[in-house]
């Protein structure tokens, strides 16, 4: 069976299906039976070198450059996978040396003979001067290179001082700059002990280089994009395979063996389990046993996997713990009440409009290197779109810029409430909403508990509560406090829920009434934070209108205004609504249910980079 191990655990890795489980933790309970199946040292360590030393090739070549602090948000990735078969794999794991070795060379004959050179004749490119000129010659020792900013005038001062023929010349910014200088050749070694002494690291300029510095950066280019586009795609695909073999490896720790068997356990989601016994037989040529059994484990040794049409939300609920195996997926629920609540807060066209096209703006640029961020930025495209919604039932675009500039004579049609002009018509609406979501949270908690059989948890922490909701709803619609008709239900509902908690909590159950309260009084952040976006906003539309008249200057200063206040709104209000959306999901919502404490499902994988095994190859 171990000439099957490895085309099995690539073949699982191509399936992204099974979560293995580490045998070395069962092994106490069959004492000798089963043994550990570590890889071999050398080996492992054999690819840890190699992935180091690709690393070092990809730095070298430029091929894997760290995008700069805006470019990693807005920039697209523009490097395209390259497909790679698995026979290319075995063929680049057999000659990884001599590929690595051969770029190397190559490397060494070129990018580092030139770069250096070709760095410091960028810095000093403003004077396009022969290059010959910073050669030495039968009289002349020119020395070039790189020496620490405050050491330059110690330099200058020692070769004044001891060989006042020296010339120096220095260019560059920073903390090392480029240093040129020129002595008589009989001075050449005291030249040298005084830069010596002073950190100077010297670059040596090849004969062949001739010409002005212009034309000698473009030719040094134009070899370096030779190497490294001859090189890019072997690297490429070295890489991941690499990084395919130690994923293998690190897996094979997880194994176990008993004389010529090896074992396997791991988890499956159900819908893919099929589909991984028929891979594993396939590969093994039917002489492996496979069964597939339901969860004998205690819920918390098994994984969760957080997946389906809302899996971008499930990255926010991870944030917060990973639910166990045996609890309600919360991430449906938190898709749809976190995108209503950023865009209630929100509340405006323009607004809205901005948010979804930095989501957009993100998902290209950000989620092209991330998976994380391409959640997330799903999660602010949803949001805006959310936030324009909201906007157009209350009638908010800009905080009224066209009401403003047009004096009323064009408004924007008002379809259901305007929190800023009527908060207190407003305010019920955002307490009913705030009473829905901890609905929700109290009926999952419901669930949770009848699938973990906790039924005196049901009974203090969802009867008790439910019982107290429905009592302060009769006091709020009907009105009627006496003991009689509505009151007595509105009474009964108070008194039951208060014994509920008493009967399932004991005591401290009776902190739960403030904890009620609060999470409802929690919710008026809704209204409030839209009401400071939307006076901020208005504020900005005042000042702007104020701008206006003033000749000449007046209307460009009115759009600059204009335009600041909606990237500022933006800026603000996103921050802002996120965390205070996050935190009623946190705090109240899953305060309500979630249990927590799962594990996170991990899929042998090869988190491939650069490449994608080619059609029908998996």
């Amino acid at each position: 069976m171990e000439e099957h191990v490895e085309d099995l655990l690539r073949a699982l890795q191509d399936l992204e299906s099974v979560h293995l489980i580490n045998m070395s933790e069962r092994l106490m309970k069959w004492e000798n039976l089963v043994q550990g199946m570590e890889p071999p040292l050398q080996d492992l360590n054999r690819w840890e070198r190699t992935r180091t030393r690709l690393a070092a090739i990809l730095d070298d070549l430029g091929l894997d450059p760290e995008p700069g602090f805006l470019d990693q948000y807005i920039k697209p990735l523009d490097r395209k996978p390259v497909p790679i078969t698995h026979r290319d794999e075995d063929e680049l794991l057999g000659a990884a040396d001599e590929v690595m070795g051969d770029i190397r060379r190559q490397i060494s004959s070129v990018v580092d003979r030139y770069v250096p050179v070709r760095e410091a004749l960028a810095e000093m490119s403003h004077h396009d001067f022969d290059v010959g000129l910073i050669k030495p010659s039968d009289k002349v020792t020119i020395f070039l290179g790189t020496v620490a900013s405050e050491s330059i005038r110690i330099i200058q001062r020692d070769l004044t001082e001891r060989l006042p023929y020296t010339r120096l010349y220095s260019d560059g910014k920073g903390r090392s700059r480029y240093l040129v200088v020129a002595s008589l050749k009989i001075h050449e070694n005291e030249v040298s002990d005084i830069l010596e002494r002073r950190g100077f690291q010297r670059i040596s300029v090849p004969e062949e280089l001739e010409g002005s510095t212009s034309s000698v950066i473009k030719w040094i280019d134009t070899r370096v994009a030779e190497v490294r586009d001859k090189n890019r795609e072997p690297v490429y695909k070295l890489s991941d395979v690499v990084s395919g073999v130690l994923g293998r490896m690190e897996a094979r720790e997880k194994l176990g063996r008993t004389g010529n068997i090896i074992v396997l356990e791991g988890w499956v989601p159900q819908a893919r389990a099929q589909e991984t016994v028929d891979t594993v037989l396939g590969t093994t040529r039917g002489m492996a046993r496979v069964v597939v059994t339901p969860p004998d484990e205690p819920e918390e040794n098994i994984p969760t996997l957080l997946s389906g049409h809302f899996s971008s939300f499930s990255s926010l609920v991870e944030t917060y713990d990973v639910p166990r195996y045996n609890e309600v997926d919360p991430s449906s629920f938190m898709a749809f009440f976190f995108t209503m609540f950023v865009g209630l807060m929100i509340g405006d066209i323009a607004l809205g409009a901005l948010v979804a096209a930095a989501g957009y703006v993100f998902l290209r640029g950000a989620g092209s290197r991330s998976r994380g961020m391409k959640d997330l930025s799903k999660v602010i495209i949803a949001s805006g779109f959310s936030a324009v919604l909201f906007g157009v039932l209350t009638g908010s675009f800009m905080s009224g810029v066209v009401e403003e500039f047009t004096d009323g004579a064009f408004k924007f049609p008002v379809l259901w409430l305007s929190p800023a002009d009527d908060p207190l018509g407003f305010l019920p609406i955002v307490l009913m909403i705030g009473v829905f979501h901890l609905s929700v949270g109290i009926l999952l908690g419901l669930v949770n508990n009848l699938m973990n059989a906790r039924y005196r948890s049901i009974l203090g922490d969802q009867v008790s509560v439910t019982l107290l909701l429905v009592g302060a709803g009769v006091f709020t619609v009907k009105g009627q406090f006496a003991l009689e008709g509505w009151g007595l239900v509105g009474y009964g509902a108070l008194a039951a829920g208060v014994a509920a908690l008493l009967l399932g909590h004991g005591p401290s159950g009776l902190l739960e009434l403030t904890k009620i309260l609060s999470n409802i009084i929690s919710y008026i952040r809704l209204l409030a934070l839209n009401m400071a976006s939307t006076w901020m906003g208005r504020t900005f539309v005042l000042l702007s209108a104020m701008l206006m008249p003033i000749a000449y200057v007046g209307p460009p200063l009115t759009i600059i205004l204009l335009a600041f206040s909606q990237f500022f709104l933006v800026f603000i209000s996103s921050f802002s609504t996120f965390a205070h959306a996050l935190r009623l999901h946190y705090v109240e919502f899953f305060g309500r249910f979630f249990m927590g404490g799962g594990t996170r499902f991990k899929s042998l994988r090869v988190e491939r980079r650069y490449t994608y095994v080619s059609k029908g190859e998996i």
